[in-house]
């Protein structure tokens, strides 16, 4: 479960950041609590990098994930900026 969790954060990230015209970023998980059978939550660091794979920027957000109709997705972000 904690794999499949991470996996689609992963493969919504790499989405998201395509569908926005960036196709080279690095994510790394940097912490995951398991809430239930359908729900993670993810705190995650990314990167959109070029070409040379110097940074253009980066940021760290709490992602919520969901399992619904078999497929673990992300649900919402929480900006590092509104963190606590």
């Amino acid at each position: 479960m904690v794999r499949a969790a991470i996996r689609a954060w992963r493969r919504d990230m790499g989405l998201a950041y395509r569908k926005l015209g960036f196709s080279h970023h690095t994510a790394q998980v940097i912490n995951l609590w398991v809430l239930s059978e359908v729900s993670a939550i993810v705190i995650g660091h990314v990167s959109r990098l070029r070409e040379d794979d110097s940074a253009i920027n980066t940021s760290s957000h709490l992602y919520v994930v969901v399992r619904r109709e078999g497929q673990w997705r992300i649900s919402s972000i929480l900006p590092a900026a509104e963190l606590p």
